[in-house]
């Protein structure tokens, strides 16, 4: 795997430890993504990284993880797991890829946005409030808020995250989130109201974090999507290119 690459992994595994209660290494040529809501069971994900000793064994060890958590095994095949002969491996053992990421960097700012939308920073309880909503309503998940809006309010405090909000017509339509370390920006919980889709609302919070992004230092600005969703198109239509791909394994049932 390239720098390049490793770059934006690292991007995540940092949003992944604020967001979702902390990131284990294994010590077996896995990580472990670990949180405490019982909806994300299936982004528990042993990330399968380069230089495990035997692939077997490592699959064995990290289910073996998983079942005494009481988890059903998911472990996520990146370009750092030499993919070729991990989902080789893990096809020959049954399982099946459930979910596939696509990984993908800013190329160009879109600069024709909806004027009607403003952006701007969460500073205030209130905002923060509004922005777990809006995060949990966009994503289709109203019965997460309680739980994503704690983990939200602790992060809120950390000078490397930014919570942005846009206003639409006076009612908050829309959300996102920049986490910058190493001259990286990655671009998380980006979601719309759905009665406010298709009236520029993603592309204008884009382009507010893109802005701000530059002016933190950051050289990159990358986000990750379900590959062939309607969101990736709409990233596309905003300026982002694909950069690489990872997927989700699960045994198959």
């Amino acid at each position: 795997m390239n720098d390049f690459h490793s770059r934006l992994e690292e991007n995540e595994l940092l949003f992944l430890r604020g967001h979702r209660s902390a990131v284990y290494d294994l010590g077996f040529g896995s990580l472990y993504i670990s949180s405490d809501a019982k909806p994300l069971t299936w982004n528990f994900a042993g990330a399968l990284r380069a230089g495990a000793d035997s692939q077997d064994s490592t699959i064995d060890r990290t289910v073996a993880f998983f079942t005494d958590w009481n988890r059903t095994p998911c472990l996520k095949v990146t370009p750092a797991s030499e993919p070729e002969g991990w989902e080789a491996a893990l096809t020959r053992r049954g399982w099946a890829p459930r979910v596939r990421l696509n990984h993908m960097v800013l190329n160009r700012v879109e600069s024709t946005t909806n004027p009607d939308v403003h952006v701007r920073l969460c500073s205030t309880d209130e905002d923060l409030r509004a922005f777990s909503r809006t995060q949990c309503e966009g994503f289709g998940v109203p019965e997460w808020i309680e739980w994503v809006h704690k983990i939200n309010v602790i992060n809120s405090r950390r000078d490397d995250q930014r919570f942005y909000i846009a206003e639409l017509e006076s009612r908050f339509v829309g959300v996102s989130l920049l986490v910058s370390a190493h001259r990286v920006g990655g671009l998380y919980a980006v979601a719309t109201d759905p009665e406010a889709r298709g009236r520029g609302v993603a592309r204008a919070l884009i382009a507010c974090a893109a802005a701000d992004s530059g002016k933190l230092g950051n050289e990159i600005l990358c986000l990750n999507t379900v590959a062939g969703g309607a969101a990736e198109t709409v990233f596309r239509g905003a300026g982002f290119v694909d950069v690489f791909e990872s997927r989700f394994y699960v045994p198959a049932q």
